[in-house]
């Protein structure tokens, strides 16, 4: 696969600060939608089976 071809047409580049912000901005979405699954309350705790034997 060329390079040109990896992105859409529409994709932009970022540098310096915005760069570094979108970066940020991506780790606290990616850090929301996995923060209910760790920890002693996490989903895990909920997705045990209760089935007996």
């Amino acid at each position: 696969m060329a390079i040109d071809k990896l992105f859409k047409d529409e994709a932009t580049e970022e540098k310096g600060e915005r760069a570094r912000m979108a970066s940020f901005i991506g780790a606290m979405a990616i850090a929301d939608l996995v923060k209910t699954t760790l920890g002693p309350k996490g989903m895990d705790k909920i997705l045990q089976s209760t089935g007996r034997g």
